[in-house]
């Protein structure tokens, strides 16, 4: 399989259940290693990094909105977005709120304040 994914696209992987789209992804973040072949990115053959490349290129690089709730559920929705911010350690605690209160203003609502509730859905 060949995929060209370019900066700026909107890309939507689409297909029946249990056809490999999520392996795909888990692939090309480098979240799984691949069988066979490589996965360039940026000119950089990243199916080969070590793990710790590969932590610091996702911590960087990409995000992930998982089809499960992946949400720590005694975090608000504001602290369980800035915890990526908090663990790239490039920004102090209040710039990363700041940043995530502005990337979730965008969003419906003021919802982010509200305790993530966790009802066994």
């Amino acid at each position: 399989m060949n995929v060209e994914i370019y900066k700026g696209d909107f890309t939507v992987i689409m297909g029946s259940s249990g056809v490999g789209k999520s392996t795909l992804l888990y692939c090309l973040s480098g979240m799984d290693s691949v069988s066979d072949g490589e996965v360039i990115y940026q000119g950089q053959e990243i199916s080969r990094y070590w793990e710790k490349q590969m932590v610091d290129l996702r911590t960087k690089e990409f995000g992930f909105v998982f089809q499960q709730t992946h949400l720590v559920s005694n975090l608000t929705l504001l602290e369980n977005v800035a915890v990526a911010g908090y663990a790239c350690r490039k920004r102090k605690a209040e710039e990363v709120q700041k940043k995530v209160v502005e990337l979730l203003s965008r969003m419906a609502g003021r919802s982010y304040l509200l305790p993530v509730i966790n009802d066994g859905v």
